[in-house]
């Protein structure tokens, strides 16, 4: 059940949330065909992820898992694209339905 998928920043990765099997789906995008190429295996979450973004610097990814009730925080390395989990897990209020960041303004 992909529920929301992100692109980071330099456009070379594409992550999905996947609710029904509680894990992120990490993919590279080939700049001259948009073709979709795995990774590795997914990376779990939490329950019910429903929203995935990465942020401007495109050196992290967040999920709001709502059957949780908490953010996951993942690094993301640049070169291959692999998700790795900062723990423990942000929790916040009942069922976060989304996640986003912004860039600083100057």
């Amino acid at each position: 059940s992909p529920n929301s998928v992100t692109v980071d920043p330099s456009g070379k990765f594409v992550y999905v949330a996947n609710s029904g099997s509680n894990d992120i789906s990490a993919y590279t995008i080939n700049a001259l065909t948009g073709v979709l190429t795995s990774i590795g295996a997914a990376v779990l979450s939490g329950n019910s992820p429903n929203s995935v973004t990465v942020d401007p610097s495109g050196k992290f990814v967040y999920v709001a898992n709502r059957g949780s009730n908490e953010v996951s925080t993942y690094t993301i390395n640049a070169l291959t694209g692999v998700l790795s989990p900062i723990v423990p897990a942000l929790l916040t209020g009942g069922s976060p339905a989304s996640v986003t960041t912004t860039r600083k303004f100057p």
